[in-house]
């Protein structure tokens, strides 16, 4: 599996990063398993950020030579991936919000 961060990370706190990954434990756990049984095809995971009420959350998207991989893991997504807010640090969120 190859994970590619189309986002800068740095610019998210840690704490809530650590918390992303904390609430997806469940998916990261099953997307590996489906690499595990499919050794000869990689799934890359495109991960990105968008907007989500006061933060950004993770955006993930998968490509894989073999389409029913691909189709199982968007799957897996959508049945075990929780949108977890991120937090900007402060010196990076430039919003008008007090």
């Amino acid at each position: 599996m190859k994970i590619n961060y189309n986002y800068e990370r740095m610019m998210f706190t840690g704490q809530s990063q650590v918390k992303a990954d904390q609430e997806n434990r469940n998916f990261w756990i099953a997307l590996q398993e489906l690499q595990n049984k499919h050794p000869e095809h990689t799934i890359e995971v495109n991960m990105s950020v968008e907007r989500f009420f006061n933060g950004y959350c993770q955006v993930l998207e998968f490509v894989c030579g073999q389409p029913n991989i691909e189709k199982a893991a968007q799957q897996l997504y959508e049945t075990y991936f929780y949108r977890v807010p991120l937090k900007l640090y402060p010196e990076f969120d430039k919003t008008d919000e007090p």
